[in-house]
């Protein structure tokens, strides 16, 4: 939310939910083995997939959430320009979801997990 704010001046643009959020994905360290973050975070990801890391959500509840908010930002944006400000995996799905809806990527900037995605209905 604040990046966001920060990146466009003007609220009413800014579309705020609390289903707007992260996957609810742990990351479980497993004490005999000495990984980096990131192959932590990879494994608890293939963990959760495979159902065998649980958490408040399953993979598939998550899935449907992005769905959701998909179908959220394309009514609001009345076939205009979507940007998401998000992370990980949830920005990743809700991209999809609108791409099937007909939307186009046309720009994304990366960081690690946090990304600015810019998409744009097909004419």
């Amino acid at each position: 939310m604040l990046s966001a704010k920060a990146i466009f001046s003007r609220e009413n643009n800014i579309i705020i939910s609390d289903d707007f959020k992260e996957f609810d994905l742990d990351v479980v360290p497993i004490p005999l083995f000495k990984f980096r973050f990131r192959a932590w975070l990879f494994i608890s990801r293939i963990l959760w997939f495979l159902g065998i890391l649980k958490t408040n959500k399953s993979f598939r509840q998550e899935k449907s959430r992005s769905l959701d908010c998909a179908t959220i930002l394309a009514t609001e944006a009345q076939n205009c320009l979507v940007v998401l400000v998000a992370h990980g995996l949830f920005n990743m799905y809700v991209e999809k979801y609108l791409c099937t809806m007909g939307y186009k990527r046309t720009d994304k900037i990366k960081n690690g997990c946090f990304a600015i995605t810019k998409l744009e209905k097909n004419k």
